[in-house]
């Protein structure tokens, strides 16, 4: 996005900052580092030759058609190839015999899944606090363990004036680790027992502090570690929060002894923990000694900045959705940069529906597996077990003038016959001095009534030789849609500005009457309804409307009185206007690109118009407060407007005697306008060329709109 707006044509990196990139550079930089041409460097500087390229349609004026749709942050490195995981439910099998000091329920998914899962609930009143330890994970995991995640909130805290944390603890070697979220932010800790240990006395040692991070009642976290040859990652919401080298937790370069436990802790709080997940994170790279984040930065590439750079190269116009956003069906050309291999029914058939009211629906495999299910829709399967074939080209049916000279190896396929599909571009071995020189499909097309059609891009090959050498075939991403024969408008020139842009670092803290407006609204607590970190659906968190109205053609068509929303869907073209009445404070670490998540105070009203075009529509599942066994589902057509009176969310007390709290509703707007009719506070703001840090800035009265957030 800087790029387009200042229209820059370098970009300076320092050699430190290179040198130590895992912890001094951000992803996007580290991505163009090995894919823009070094226009010049020496000891201290490398200097980029940025490319032209163009960001997605500013909301502010007309969308585009085209929707580029890519893995929210919350399962992309869940479904990385290079993390194996094992999952440990609380229970006797896997848990010692701790597990009887906590409470065991099972957590019932929405009925449509028909799933269960287990989440203890850590309620700890004493000073001692709480820990429930796994048993030895050689036994119950497999060896080599180095990864470890949980999804926890705390939805209480007993006393607010002592301390009071919460997080995940884990044993290796002779040491214990504490990764715990408390007032001070995040923070790790080590903790070596000594021989006196029955006596009590042990050594803790604070490793690291991040302050950023900020703990909150009721809002899901979820934290990963990685104990690696070379240092311990730290993860929240999925961002790099603590990043320790390996000689100062106590690890040397040579060796890094695996986790034999893992565990969760709670002091003064009571807290839901999700089932830990534990794993190994691959350390290589074709066989070079690296920290494992590095192969899911390479898996990142290929699904999210390969596929963007097709449209940002070519200057096309388009519009970014994450893959749980169904308003991106409002496009008439869909990209998805991934072949979804995990989407529930429900999902995956609206793009069916999609396909069918003939939209385009293009899907980008980029690993050569074929196990997605666009991919077993059109009966492409690869060959395993078949040694890879060498291509010099990839060329096209729809325009055959245009080649991607690009030379690299590929999995041979193996493709069922089925009905209207057909191969629109190959991989091709000119060096081949037989007739048909064709090695293996590049995109296969299946069409469909109405015009619609599927598209499915066998893109493994083809990122994998862009991978090896980027500065060389960096460039040819420009020409891939031309190649599948899509007529993409371009994106109009942007106004040249020597300006930045305007921005602040950290939060912003409004107080007063707040409207909220945007074109995409996402529960945050609901954003993968295979995501086990706070879906929403604990039998003890409700999302309540006192009231819910629907008008049709502005008259009042249906009410319903105090209901729990159990499921929000919104579908294709509307627009969405939340108010609040009291403090706000955004974004929230659910945020991701230019989804500005925040946490709405309870009582707030919002309205959703829908559009008079289809397939503009809702469903909204509900029940009612005096029966909570039955369970409707309104389906609201286009052109409809839904009103919520008084909404707010609820945990319900355990015990049957105590009253329910009210506490904040995560969600996720894209880009949204912010209106604020009082005070607005930033910590550090940056307007024009000035940065006015560590001040107490106000600004009485605001109406701005919020594009996008740096990670």
């Amino acid at each position: 996005r800087l790029l387009d707006y200042t229209d820059a044509r370098y970009i300076v990196i320092p050699r430190d900052s290179i040198n130590h990139q895992q912890t001094k550079l951000s992803e996007p930089i580290r991505f163009a580092l090995g894919a823009f041409r070094h226009y010049y460097e020496d000891d201290k500087y490398v200097v980029l030759d940025a490319p032209s390229l163009t960001s997605p349609s500013p909301s502010s004026k007309p969308s585009a058609d085209v929707a580029f749709v890519y893995k929210g942050k919350d399962t992309s490195l869940s479904e990385s190839p290079y993390v194996r995981k094992t999952l440990l439910k609380y229970n006797n099998e896997t848990f010692d015999s701790e597990i009887k000091q906590v409470q065991k329920e099972n957590n019932l998914q929405h009925a449509k899944t028909n799933q269960t899962q287990n989440v203890i609930l850590c309620n700890q009143e004493s000073n001692q606090g709480i820990s429930v330890w796994s048993k030895g994970l050689n036994e119950i995991a497999g060896t080599g363990i180095n990864y470890a995640e949980v999804g926890f909130r705390i939805t209480d805290v007993y006393d607010s004036s002592a301390w009071s944390d919460a997080g995940l603890r884990w044993k290796q070697g002779d040491k214990e680790y504490y990764a715990s979220l408390s007032k001070n932010g995040l923070e790790l800790y080590q903790i070596t027992t000594g021989n006196d240990d029955v006596n009590g006395k042990y050594d803790k040692k604070l490793l690291y502090q991040n302050t950023e991070v900020q703990k909150k009642e009721g809002i899901w976290y979820k934290l990963k570690l990685e104990s690696l040859q070379n240092s311990i990652n730290v993860y929240v919401d999925d961002l790099l929060k603590i990043k320790i080298p390996g000689v100062l937790s106590g690890n040397n370069n040579n060796s890094s002894p695996a986790m034999t436990s893992v565990g969760i802790s709670c002091f003064n709080n009571a807290a839901d923990f999700t089932p830990i997940k534990v794993g190994t994170v691959s350390e290589s790279i074709q066989g070079s000694p690296a920290d494992g984040i590095k192969n899911d930065h390479n898996y990142k590439y290929r699904q999210y900045y390969y596929p963007l750079s097709i449209f940002a190269l070519s200057q096309s116009k388009y519009d970014t959705y994450i893959d749980t956003d169904l308003s991106a069906l409002s496009k008439k050309l869909i990209v998805l940069s991934f072949d979804p291999v995990n989407w529930a029914n429900d999902r995956f058939n609206k793009y069916l529906e999609y396909v069918n009211e003939g939209g385009t629906l293009v899907v980008i495999n980029s690993d050569g597996n074929l196990k997605g299910r666009f991919s077993e829709l059109l009966s492409l399967k690869s060959n395993e077990n078949a040694s890879k074939i060498k291509f010099t080209n990839i060329m096209g049916t729809k325009n055959e003038g245009i080649v991607l000279n690009i030379s690299g190896m590929v999995k041979s396929l193996q493709i069922d016959p089925s009905s209207n599909t057909s191969t629109i571009a190959s991989y091709v071995d000119n060096a081949n001095k037989n007739a048909n020189n064709t090695v293996a499909p590049f995109a296969l097309e299946k069409l469909y009534p109405n015009r619609g059609k599927i598209i499915v891009v066998n893109a493994g090959g083809y990122f994998d030789a862009i991978s090896k050498s980027p500065t060389q075939y960096f460039m040819s991403l420009s020409n891939v849609s031309n190649i599948l024969g899509l007529q993409i408008p371009k994106s109009p020139t942007s106004q040249l500005t020597t300006l930045p842009t305007e921005q602040f670092v950290g939060s912003m803290d409004v107080s007063g009457n707040t409207t909220l407006k945007s074109t995409s609204l996402l529960l945050a607590n609901n954003t993968d309804e295979n995501n086990e970190y706070g879906n929403g659906n604990s039998s003890n968190y409700n999302i309540n409307a006192q009231g819910i109205s629907i008008y049709d053609n502005r008259k009042l068509d249906s009410t319903f009185n105090n209901v729990s929303i159990s499921d929000l869907k919104l579908i294709g073209d509307y627009k969405v206007i939340i108010n609040s009445k009291d403090q706000l404070r955004l974004p929230s670490m659910t945020s991701q690109h230019d989804y500005i998540g925040v946490s709405i105070p309870p009582k707030f009203n919002m309205t959703i118009q829908l559009s008079k075009e289809p397939p503009s529509s809702a469903e909204i599942v509900i029940q009612n407060h005096k029966n909570q066994t039955s369970v409707d589902t309104i389906n609201v057509n286009n052109g409809s407007v839904i009103q919520f009176y008084n909404v707010q969310t609820k945990f319900l007390s355990q015990d049957p005697s105590s009253v329910s709290r009210s506490t904040f509703t995560p969600i996720l707007l894209n880009s949204p306008e912010i209106k604020v009719d009082g005070k607005a506070k930033f910590s550090t703001l940056r307007f024009l060329w000035h940065f006015l840090e560590s001040i107490k800035f106000d600004l009485q009265g605001l109406n701005t709109r919020l594009n996008f957030v740096d990670d």
